[in-house]
């Protein structure tokens, strides 16, 4: 019919250069995904285990009000430590 869409095999000869540049850039894409997952994946599990910290802190805090200094130290370091084992997970993973 008049204005319908018909599929057509061609084939273009591509140089084995091309061929290896977009296979490797392919495979690029790939690692850089599988990076991006990675990271975000320890960011989140990095934010749930501080929002675990923090629900524990106050807790503790309303349990132990004489406490609230020391455990606001202690969750604050600890919350430090793991946003800066993230960062350098993060920066090693993605350059």
């Amino acid at each position: 019919m008049s204005g319908e869409l018909i599929r057509r095999n061609v084939s273009v000869a591509v140089p084995r250069t091309t061929q290896r540049a977009l296979g490797t850039i392919v495979n690029e894409t790939r690692l850089q995904q599988a990076a991006t997952r990675a990271i975000t994946s320890v960011g989140e599990q990095a934010m749930f285990e501080i929002a675990q910290l923090k629900r524990t802190q106050r807790e503790l805090e309303q349990a132990i009000p004489d406490a609230a200094e020391a455990l606001n130290l202690i969750a604050t370091t600890v919350s430090m430590s793991i946003a800066r084992s993230v960062h350098r997970f993060g920066s090693e993973l993605g350059g």
